[in-house]
């Protein structure tokens, strides 16, 4: 439902409620659903896991910036369209500094 703020901008406030009755609504939850890709257990090959486990936070982060600039040259050579390799890589970097840094905690 939309309210009015003293302003008087409209701002939308929503329960989880609603949210959810609208995720039924459109499908969204269904198709999640059925797609599986909440709620289960990722399964990494042996032979990847710890693979970034010998480098430190700011190796990674190099990485990152490396992959990233090879990843904006492969855009301008092929229209815009991003290489699924150096996404990946992208992704599993940032996912190893996630893990290195404890996860977002605040201290």
């Amino acid at each position: 439902m939309f309210m009015r703020k003293a302003s008087g901008k409209p701002s939308l406030e929503m329960s989880r409620k609603e949210w959810l009755k609208i995720g039924r609504v459109t499908g969204w939850t269904e198709r999640l659903k059925k797609q599986g890709k909440w709620g289960k257990e990722t399964n990494v090959p042996e032979s990847e896991q710890g693979k970034w486990t010998n480098y430190s936070v700011e190796e990674l982060r190099s990485k990152v910036s490396k992959a990233k600039e090879q990843q904006e040259k492969y855009k301008k050579a092929h229209e815009g369209k991003a290489d699924s390799k150096l996404t990946e890589k992208i992704r599993e970097l940032n996912f190893a500094i996630r893990a290195n840094t404890g996860w977002g905690k605040t201290k």
